[in-house]
């Protein structure tokens, strides 16, 4: 799924700067002081940290704009999905209640109502799961740049500013602009069926 492909991509993205403030412990040994920083970039470990942080950037940003791109071109039909799996949900809900009430013997279609019931709550919380996933891990990159092990006061802000603007350019999905495609809806939607079986079975009782 494209959506696994950006998962893994973000992650191995992530990695690269969780290795560097790993690995390039003997950048932090740099001296903070005005002669230290004039001949900063002239540090081997300095220019490796920094390449790699620059190569990392880069590949975030492109992959970040195609993930923006797909979620444009993409949100109306999350928002015609996300719909209409939560009213053939309400359905299923609605035709399990009848038949275990007012059918007899109609347990091969209570079972095939509850299969079919479960797998459409499972694809709609899969769905909004790998959205929500991928957009967490997109946005990691903001708070992992300030773990980059730099002491020079100038090249920390830089990569300061850096971080500020992947948290503002942050990565997302929405389902046409409506409402954002992360955990949250998926709670708002499992509420929302959950209340609408339960006034369902309401009525059934009166």
């Amino acid at each position: 799924m494209v959506l696994d492909a950006f998962y893994i991509r973000f992650e191995n993205i992530n990695k690269i700067f969780e290795r560097i403030g790993k690995s390039d412990k003997n950048v932090r040994e740099i001296s903070v002081t005005t002669c230290a920083s004039s001949r900063f970039y002239n540090h081997p470990s300095s220019h490796i940290v920094m390449d790699k942080v620059d190569r990392a950037c880069r590949i975030h940003r492109r992959l970040s704009k195609l993930a923006r791109n797909m979620g444009h071109a993409f949100s109306i039909y999350f928002l015609a999905f996300v719909a209409q799996t939560v009213i053939v949900i309400i359905q299923l809900g609605a035709t399990f209640i009848w038949l275990s009430h007012f059918e007899k013997n109609s347990t091969l279609k209570i079972i095939a109502s509850c299969t079919t019931f479960t797998f459409n709550i499972f694809q709609l919380w899969q769905n909004i799961w790998s959205c929500s996933s991928v957009s967490k891990e997109a946005n990691k990159i903001g708070s992992l740049l300030f773990l980059v092990p730099i002491n020079d006061p100038a090249v920390h802000h830089q990569l300061q500013e850096l971080s500020i603007y992947f948290m503002q350019e942050s990565v997302g999905f929405s389902a046409g602009g409506t409402c954002s495609i992360d955990r949250s809806l998926a709670s708002a939607a499992f509420c929302s069926i959950v209340k609408y079986l339960i006034i369902l079975l309401q009525m059934k009782s009166d």
